[in-house]
């Protein structure tokens, strides 16, 4: 990869960072909000871009000088509460635009904030840096990621793009719901997962929240085993990484470790092993159960790829032997998230009034005005960026297979030849005239 690929430079980010603020659910889809998302979007890619080139991570220091990453976490939340609070009524309302583009912006923001903390929330110097905030994202992950696992038997990301095109704008915008939460249950299991790397820097709160309050460890041990991030779909099997669904060709790629299950582990390993953990867990006897179900999941292909998993087995294989012990009781102060609250408070009852009023000012746009919209979102994605970040090659619009060529015109979908672009075409038409006109 380039090294010199950048999406903006060091005096952007700074004053990109340095007016980043909250922005109240009333001003979700404004013009306001629009501007933010967009600076969002480009210091989320900045900084996976630096993670990935191993460069100097600019944005993180800049976060950090800003004290901004409790913003971040802010805006996460306000945009979960718009998801499950307003988007529903959207749903029922008649969109004179006719486009569901603007309220998916709104739902896919929250796959860019998640994306940017995760770039930088792998640092120690960033967890000491948001403070009680960390209390609400992990509030904030552990309720993304139950929604996660509840995905799990849904069809995400399988069958024909042709089932796709055939589907009604709300119906669309459900299944797109439905797949940015799968991403984003992936991406908290990552946020979480930092978090336990740096136990002796978190609060005794938050540890508490970790372990107690939400029992990861049982969380995470009851998502090894139902493994959401491998499928099954005509016959072919199906495994998720990198952001989609790949088909696995063989028992070797089928039991290589995906990067999610991998972070799974790895956190397991430091809330179960780490002394100070111990003796905080309450190991009641279901507990003791569930987690010696972890046994059967620790074979040898799996630890030669992570070989500190001994360390996990040999603990469990202990743990086997004797009675779990009495639950600890003692005097606890517990810490309340107070981003979710503040938000959900302020306008608790005025859910139908806020999203009539967005309906109006933000999601019913003109023509003129979808199409400047659209020019925006398609000069903000600079294709050499975009490419820096992918994993594998594009595949054709049309057969699925390797693209070797764009569409001239809108630069967006790829083909492998004429033929499948002539034959995609009537799908094509209305999407790149939008984005072309």
């Amino acid at each position: 990869m380039d090294e010199n690929v950048q999406v903006l430079l060091p005096q952007e980010i700074e004053t990109f960072l340095e007016n980043l603020e909250p922005i109240s659910i009333l001003d979700i889809g404004s013009h306001r909000w629009l501007a933010q998302r967009e600076k969002i979007h480009s210091l989320s890619l900045q900084a996976s871009l630096d993670v990935k080139s191993e460069r100097e991570e600019i944005v993180k220091e800049f976060l950090l000088t800003f004290q901004k990453v409790p913003v971040l976490i802010h805006e996460s939340i306000a945009t979960e509460i718009w998801r499950l609070k307003i988007f529903p009524i959207l749903l029922q309302m008649e969109n004179p635009s006719k486009s569901i583009i603007p309220i998916y912006l709104v739902l896919y923001n929250e796959i860019a904030l998640e994306t940017l903390l995760e770039a930088v929330l792998f640092h120690e110097d960033v967890i000491e840096s948001v403070g009680d905030s960390l209390i609400d994202l992990i509030d904030y992950c552990y309720r993304n990621i139950i929604v996660f696992i509840n995905l799990q038997h849904e069809e995400l990301g399988d069958n024909s793009q042709e089932i796709k095109e055939d589907l009604e704008d709300k119906d669309r915008l459900e299944r797109q719901k439905k797949e940015i939460a799968f991403e984003s249950g992936v991406k908290c299991i990552s946020l979480l997962s930092y978090m336990t790397q740096h136990l002796k820097t978190i609060p005794l709160g938050v540890l508490h929240r970790l372990l107690i309050v939400h029992d990861i460890p049982l969380l995470f041990t009851k998502i090894l085993h139902e493994s959401p991030w491998v499928k099954e779909v005509n016959g072919e099997r199906l495994k998720y990484s990198d952001g989609k669904w790949n088909e696995v060709n063989g028992n070797d790629d089928f039991m290589k470790v995906s990067k999610t299950e991998g972070q799974i582990w790895i956190a397991l390993i430091q809330l179960l092993l780490n002394p100070d953990c111990q003796k905080k867990y309450d190991m009641s006897g279901y507990k003791k159960d569930q987690l010696l179900k972890l046994r059967s999941k620790l074979n040898e292909v799996i630890i030669e790829q992570i070989p500190i998993l001994r360390e996990l087995l040999r603990f469990l294989e202990h743990l086997s032997l004797f009675d779990a012990p009495i639950p600890k009781r003692g005097i606890i102060i517990e810490q309340i998230p107070e981003i979710w609250e503040s938000i959900h408070n302020e306008y608790k009852g005025k859910w139908k009034e806020i999203a009539n009023t967005q309906m109006k000012s933000c999601f019913s746009l003109s023509e003129n005005e979808l199409q400047d919209l659209c020019k925006k979102l398609t000069s903000s994605f600079d294709l050499e960026n975009i490419e820096a970040m992918l994993p594998g090659t594009p595949q054709c619009a049309q057969c699925k297979n390797k693209g070797l060529k764009r569409c001239s015109r809108c630069k967006n979908e790829w083909y492998c030849g004429r033929s499948c672009q002539v034959s995609h075409w009537s799908k094509h038409q209305s999407a790149c005239n939008l984005m072309t006109n």
